[in-house]
């Protein structure tokens, strides 16, 4: 055991003078040595731990293994052979590994793994392999690159904050019917009164396409209805409203009508027509009755007066195949009529 002994003054310890013992083939050997030495505590005054007696003079301390005590008289710091004063059953952690713990853990000089920089100052490495990471509330300044790889940048990053609704891959969506279920708004579609179409909108693979019907009101330039009292196709050309009829008119004329006047061509159409009514007039005399006929079948003969007669019933062999002949005949003539003037109305049909 060693023995240091101590001497107070004011609130400075002094050593006062030390005592080695040592035992040695039954000699007993006592070196005495004088200290000028001073050692300064710190600046708190050192009291009893029971509180008495007062500090001064100071009493003999004794510190056994790290334990400060006192057992009366002078200041006595007092250390056995615990091997440093440290305790052994508790865990150390060192840069390297040392003879005088027992238990410690090594961890190096320097930060391992997923750290770097020094021990001081750690950081995380560039490259962190983690699973299952919750970042709570990240902050990423340039990208970020996915596993595929793809990188994201941060404005991008940016237009997904706030996002609720999930978002769908293009490769998803190849038909107007899975689009139609996604797209629960059909405002998108259906665009509203007043909305405009921008752009080249391309129907040509469409199968029909419905244009605006019944009465519509076709009154500025470039609009397009179909006015269904008469089967007219209306459009606004410029500032003029244009229409493109159902039915087609042919007509023609014919001086001073006789009985001999048969076979007298008069039209071929370019396409396949069907007559859908006829109407004629003389200009002067009684009455012209007149007949029309590819040469072969003849529709039935309307008698011409000065009032006009028509036919608008179901005509009989009134279809004419392109360029098929059509042709008159005069039944009969009553008074002297100058001239018979007589129309077919009809329409095309579709190739």
């Amino acid at each position: 055991m060693y023995k240091i002994r101590f001497y107070k003054r004011g609130d400075k310890l002094f050593l006062r003078k030390v005592r080695i013992i040592f035992i040695l083939l039954g000699l007993l050997l006592i070196p005495v040595f004088s200290y000028a030495q001073e050692i300064t505590r710190g600046g708190t005054l050192w009291t009893e731990t029971d509180g008495a007696p007062a500090p001064e003079p100071c009493w003999q301390m004794t510190v056994t293994n790290g334990t400060l005590g006192n057992t009366g008289g002078d200041c006595t710091l007092t250390t056995g052979g615990g091997g440093g004063g440290a305790p052994t059953d508790a865990d150390y952690l060192v840069g390297t590994a040392n003879a005088s713990l027992s238990a410690e853990i090594v961890v190096g000089t320097s930060p391992g793994g997923e750290l770097g920089n020094t021990w001081a100052s750690p950081t995380i490495d560039d490259s962190v392999a983690v699973t299952s990471w919750n970042l709570t509330t990240p902050t990423i300044t340039t990208s970020l690159t996915t596993s595929t790889p793809t990188t994201l940048t941060a404005a991008e990053l940016d237009r997904l904050d706030g996002l609720t609704s999930p978002i769908i891959d293009d490769d998803k969506i190849d038909t107007f019917a899975e689009l139609d279920v996604i797209v629960a708004d059909k405002a998108l579609v259906n665009k509203a009164d007043g909305a405009v179409w921008l752009g080249v909108h391309d129907f040509g693979g469409a199968t029909s396409l419905e244009v605006p019907n019944g009465a519509p009101t076709v009154d500025t330039t470039g609009e397009i209805g179909i006015d269904t009292t008469d089967d007219q196709l209306l459009y606004m050309g410029g500032t003029v409203q244009r229409v493109i009829p159902y039915t087609y008119e042919k007509c023609f004329s014919l001086e001073t009508p006789a009985v001999a006047d048969d076979n007298w061509i008069v039209f071929l159409p370019v396409d396949a027509i069907s007559i859908t009514s006829m109407y004629c007039m003389v200009n002067g005399g009684t009455s012209a009755e007149i007949q029309i006929s590819d040469g072969t079948n003849a529709c039935e003969s309307i008698v011409c007066d000065a009032d006009g007669q028509a036919d608008d019933s179901s005509i009989v062999n009134g279809t004419f195949t392109a360029n098929e002949r059509m042709e008159f005949d005069t039944i009969a003539v009553t008074g002297t009529v100058p001239e018979v003037t007589y129309c077919i109305r009809y329409t095309v049909t579709a190739q």
